[in-house]
């Protein structure tokens, strides 16, 4: 018997809860372990440039470094930081965010106020799927 909702019968649904044959079930478990082993791999250089790179920088990294401007090229008596790229940062994250939580307040509401039943909710629920 067809359903219209999902679009498949009731035998595709008992086929589905059937478990897998043993060999499939084996090829399936192969392949997660080696997906796991490759992942593990590629993840080998990442970990170990992030360990180079923490490992350089840390001694130098201090409060200063944080809340000062970058000195002029060739100057070496000021202090060296990245300040005004902390403040870009939360400039941006800041615009962001104003022009985003108002919209996202304002569909919610629209869709749990007046976008019961009808077409209106359809575009909505495809742009928050994505």
């Amino acid at each position: 018997m067809a359903n219209p909702e999902f679009g498949y019968d009731s035998t595709e649904i008992e086929d589905l809860s059937q478990p897998l044959p043993p060999v499939r079930q084996l090829f399936s478990y192969a392949m997660t372990a080696i997906a796991f082993l490759f992942t593990g791999l590629a993840l080998l250089p990442l970990f170990a440039i992030l360990i180079e790179i923490l490992r350089q920088g840390l001694p130098g990294l201090s409060l200063e470094t944080l809340v000062s401007l970058p000195a002029p090229v060739g100057v070496t008596d000021e202090p060296n930081g990245f300040a005004n790229a902390i403040v870009g940062t939360l400039i941006m994250v800041g615009l962001a965010s104003l022009v985003s939580i108002p919209i996202g307040v304002m569909t919610a509401i629209y869709l749990t106020e007046f976008g019961k039943g009808g077409r209106s909710p359809i575009p909505f629920a495809l742009l928050l799927r994505c």
